[in-house]
């Protein structure tokens, strides 16, 4: 059997444009880093300083978000209606 993609969409182009918080490509980096290491006896090194540098870069991305962690939704009128 043989298939294809009839329409195929870019997901990424020149008119797209990628927003992301400073720091977005240590944590990345180092959570790979850290799911590699976590289980290697002989790399606890490097899997302590990937923790320490991915702590960094979550710390610096929770501050220029705005909230420090899970944030829940309070509905309010506007207008007489729920938004």
């Amino acid at each position: 059997r043989v298939s294809y993609i009839e329409q195929f969409t870019e997901l990424s182009s020149d008119t797209h444009k990628w927003v992301f918080r400073a720091d977005w490509d240590t944590w990345v980096v180092n959570a790979v880093i850290m799911e590699i290491t976590q289980r290697d006896t002989n790399k606890r090194g490097q899997f302590a300083l990937s923790k320490l540098l991915f702590d960094r870069a979550d710390a610096q991305i929770r501050k220029s978000s705005g909230r420090a962690g899970p944030g829940y939704v309070v509905p309010t009128r506007v207008g007489g209606e729920w938004v």
